[in-house]
């Protein structure tokens, strides 16, 4: 669950802060390895995903 906390908060940190390009597609396509595996992260992650649309 800690795990599932610590990339939610990458994944709003590099919405909010100016991250280069190439570790926002690394984090999202790690994210995403992940939530294949996990449909509690999956969740988790499309509200994430909400919170990176300006």
């Amino acid at each position: 669950m800690q795990l599932t906390t610590f990339f939610f908060v990458c994944i709003t940190n590099a919405s909010s802060t100016q991250f280069w390009p190439g570790f926002k597609i690394l984090l999202v396509t790690v994210v995403v390895l992940l939530a294949v595996k996990n449909y509690k992260f999956l969740v988790l992650v499309s509200h994430a995903l909400f919170l990176m649309i300006p």
